[in-house]
């Protein structure tokens, strides 16, 4: 079994599109929303968070660990991890940009994955350093609380009201692809995120299926209708 780890709703957006990718795997999705948001935390908190929550999956035989957070991904080393196998979408998503070299880039995160820069770092490495990093540190917010779009319109132009000559955007959340379309409103650039990466997984469960492992309420029914268009039932 594959685990699915977020800080809330985002890691669904993720996992959508993996059990199309991998059908024949069975997936545990699991978002620790009580401590949500992550992009707030200090790293000890972080690391704290990160530990109590792998061994949830643990004790429930995943092979392998997604980690749908780019916050975790850019503050915590999971090298020092090797009793399960951890997969990083950072790296994966840079590695998605495709545009000129020259390119403006705006890259949209918490405050806590603009502050450790590995994006950053990353595209750098790849020949990109025209970028400009943009913190939304109520997005995640947001969302997790089923904000309506006049909501999350309004709060999006008042963050990009000083940002122009935009060429691509990378949204450095798993959270913001729910809001795509209102970013792109006002960016009709190309986008990338962390939905439709490729994985090598250990699990070799052979019988697909998807567990999503958090409380049912109105707001959530209402998210998974709009955006889960997979087979899933609750753990």
């Amino acid at each position: 079994m594959i685990g699915v780890f977020d800080s809330g709703l985002g890691g669904l957006l993720v996992l959508n599109d993996l059990a199309k990718d991998y059908p024949e795997q069975q997936f545990l999705f699991h978002p620790d929303r009580k401590n949500a948001p992550f992009g707030n935390r200090l790293d000890d908190e972080l690391q704290a968070i990160f530990k109590e929550n792998l061994t949830y999956f643990k004790k429930r035989g995943c092979q392998d660990l997604l980690v749908a957070c780019n916050t975790l991904c850019s503050t915590i080393d999971f090298s020092t991890y090797t009793d399960i196998r951890i997969h990083d979408i950072i790296e994966k998503t840079v590695n998605t940009v495709d545009v000129d070299k020259r390119a403006h880039i705006l890259l949209l995160a918490t405050a806590k994955t603009i502050e450790k820069g590995r994006y950053e770092r990353l595209l750098k490495a790849r020949g990109y350093n025209n970028i400009t990093a943009l913190a939304l540190p109520l997005l995640a917010t947001l969302i997790e609380e089923y904000a309506s779009e006049e909501t999350v319109y309004d709060y999006l132009k008042l963050m990009f009201k000083d940002i122009k000559d935009v060429d691509a955007v990378i949204l450095g959340c798993t959270h913001y692809p729910a809001v795509k379309e209102q970013i792109k409103a006002f960016f009709p650039v190309k986008i990338f995120d962390s939905n439709n990466l490729q994985y090598s997984f250990l699990s070799n469960d052979k019988k697909g299926a998807v567990y999503l492992d958090l409380p049912k309420d109105e707001g959530l029914l209402h998210f998974l209708d709009h955006h889960l268009d997979i087979p899933y039932q609750f753990k």
